[in-house]
């Protein structure tokens, strides 16, 4: 589990200093399809700005 733990700012965005980079491994990922659909995913839940 990812040891970090975001807050909000007023404005509904982490500010810079509350950005940290979290790394997830993913098994059973057999081709391109499969790495979209999980970058989409994860790209889609709220306080995310970047997957890759």
């Amino acid at each position: 589990m990812p040891s970090c733990l975001l807050s909000s700012s007023r404005g509904g965005m982490a500010s810079s200093t509350n950005l940290c980079r979290v790394t997830l491994g993913v098994e059973g990922m057999t081709c391109g399809s499969c790495v979209q659909s999980i970058e989409g995913r994860i790209g889609g839940l709220p306080g995310v700005i970047h997957i890759q």
